[in-house]
C-alpha cells in the first residue's frame, strides 16, 4: 500500500480519506476522556499528531519503495525521529532533544 499511496493520486485521495477520519475519531475520544479539560481545537491538534505518525510513515516508505532505497535502512533513521515526536507530544517542545543520526529530507508531511 505504502508504494500505491506514493505512487497514484487516485490511491493517495483514498488514503487521505481514512487519516482525516481517524484523526476525528482520535480527537472524539480524547474530548470524551478528558471531562471537558481539552477543548475541541486542542483535540483536533491533538488527533492530527497522533495519526500524522502513520501517514508519515506510510509517505516515506511509498517514496523509499518508489525509489528503490532500502526500506529497512529507512525505517532505522524514521524510529528515533518518530519517537522524538511523540517524547514533544508527551513532554513539550522544551524538552525536545536536538536530532541526532542521519536525517530524512525532502517531501515528508
Amino acid at each position: 500500500m505504502p508504494y500505491l499511496v506514493a505512487a497514484s493520486p487516485a490511491v493517495r485521495r483514498g488514503w487521505l480519506n481514512p487519516v482525516e477520519t481517524y484523526s476525528r475519531l482520535v480527537a472524539d475520544g480524547l474530548l470524551a476522556e478528558s471531562g471537558g479539560r481539552l477543548s475541541v481545537a486542542a483535540a483536533g491538534v491533538l488527533g492530527w499528531s497522533f495519526v500524522a505518525i502513520f501517514h508519515v510513515i506510510v509517505d516515506a516508505v511509498g517514496q523509499a519503495m518508489r525509489s528503490d532505497a532500502k526500506v529497512d535502512g529507512l525505517i532505522a533513521v524514521l524510529r528515533p525521529q518518530i519517537d522524538a515526536a511523540l517524547d514533544v507530544l508527551e513532554h513539550g517542545l522544551g524538552d525536545a532533544p536536538a536530532p541526532s543520526g542521519p536525517q530524512l529530507r525532502g517531501d515528508l508531511p
